[in-house]
């Protein structure tokens, strides 16, 4: 036994009414009931029959009517009788669950406005406050001749007024870490003096610069012991009396400007200048001098005895200080030579004092031993990159970059006489 249901109207179908007719099978469980199946072919025969009165039936390509689907089983033949007997089909019971399922939901979503309702009316109002802004005065305008660097701002409390100066500021604070600095090595007054001088020449004009300098007159710095006093050197000779800048100039430029002796690199970044004076066997050097830029060398050319050598500070980028060249060797190869991570500091001006003697050379930074070395004059030789034009007299060299300042050169005769060289003369070149 085979049960069928409509496909249509979902209703179960009995193989009687399949077996008579009125009832079709689509497979083996889908089937048209007699209802659905009368309503269909009731359709069919009013839309043939109208188009058969108005001639509109379909033709094929001869000209001939398209013939009509033949029914697969014996049907009424008064098409009134298969539309008239008023039966309604059946609805679809999907039809019947989406329409429960938007039910529900209208339901679920009133309970739920409903209950947002009564839950805001019970909830007493909140009332928030405004904010009010303050208004605030425009700040003042500078006037003309005040630099945004200098503000002037009014303190409440005090009552005073106070200038903003990042200069003086930077000043202050420089100053207390160069009196930290004496506190914490109070053995070392001339590295006090420096901290204090680079203030000095750095910030001029500062109130912290101004007490920088009166710590300078009231300190006290001991002199090492082979140094000369101040006394000594009244009689020395000046030597920048005996440069002319237009005809000792070797490379680089110089100028003599109001008792200060500039000089400008030249191309190779080199400066050579010629000391036309022939030194005594013993004697001292003061040199004092300022380097404006860079971290390259000072030389100064010498001569024991016509043996000529030099000392060098600041060299191999600002590294090693000492004297070459000395038994053929240079600085760097020298275990008598200085090594420190920095021998100047640019901007601060320093007082070199070298001691030529017999059998030994010392030099002095302000005032405090630097390099010394026990050596004979046979054992000194011309440094190669440090040439002079005579064999035995002076000579002052830089570095690359530069430029520097010189203020003094003098020499202090000790064990003989020294002597100016006459250019016109023809002195011993090399």
């Amino acid at each position: 036994m085979t049960i069928y249901f409509c496909e249509n109207c979902g209703q179960r179908v009995l193989e009687a009414d399949i077996e008579s007719g009125t009832a079709r099978a689509i497979d083996e469980t889908h089937a048209h009931c007699p209802n659905c199946r009368a309503n269909r072919y009731s359709r069919s025969a009013r839309s043939i029959g109208a188009m058969r009165s108005t001639g509109r039936l379909p033709r094929m390509s001869s000209g001939k009517a398209v013939p009509g689907r033949r029914p697969t089983a014996a049907l009424p033949t008064n098409v009134n009788d298969l539309s008239g007997n008023g039966h309604e089909p059946a609805k679809s019971s999907n039809r019947q669950r989406t329409m429960l399922f938007v039910g529900a939901a209208v339901i679920v979503v009133c309970v739920a406005g409903a209950v947002l309702l009564i839950s805001n009316e019970s909830t007493p109002p909140v009332t928030t406050k405004k904010k009010t802004r303050k208004k605030t005065a425009p700040s003042p305008t500078l006037p003309p001749h005040q630099t945004p660097s200098q503000t002037t701002t009014a303190t409440q409390a005090s009552g005073k007024t106070e200038v903003y100066d990042p200069r003086a500021w930077t000043a202050n604070s420089i100053l207390a870490a160069a009196k930290k600095y004496s506190e914490e090595h109070p053995d070392d007054a001339w590295g006090y003096r420096d901290k204090l001088k680079s203030l000095t020449d750095g910030y001029r004009g500062t109130p912290a610069a101004e007490k920088a300098k009166m710590i300078m007159e009231k300190l006290v710095i001991p002199r090492d012991e082979n140094l000369a006093d101040d006394t000594a050197w009244n009689d020395a000779v000046d030597l920048f009396k005996i440069i002319s800048p237009k005809h000792d100039a070797l490379e680089g430029k110089c100028r003599l400007q109001n008792g200060v002796f500039k000089t400008e690199r030249s191309r190779r970044g080199w400066f050579r200048a010629n000391v036309p004076y022939a030194p005594p066997k013993e004697y001292d050097v003061k040199l004092r001098f300022k380097r404006l830029q860079g971290n390259e060398c000072i030389v100064l050319g010498l001569a024991n005895q016509n043996r000529p050598f030099c000392f060098m500070a600041a060299g191999w980028k600002n590294t090693k200080a000492g004297f070459e060249n000395i038994k053929n060797v240079r600085i760097p190869d020298n275990p008598r030579a200085l090594t420190r991570a920095s021998v100047l500091a640019t901007g601060v001006e320093y007082e070199l004092i070298v001691q030529v003697r017999n059998s030994a050379l010392r030099a002095y930074l302000n005032g405090r031993h630097l390099v010394s070395v026990n050596v004979l004059p046979n054992d000194l030789s011309e440094s190669p990159s440090w040439k002079f034009p005579y064999t035995g007299n002076l000579g002052l060299g830089l570095g690359h970059i530069g430029p520097y300042e010189f203020y003094e050169l003098r020499l202090r005769p000790v064990t003989g006489e020294g002597k100016a060289i006459d250019r016109s003369a023809g002195a011993t070149a090399k």
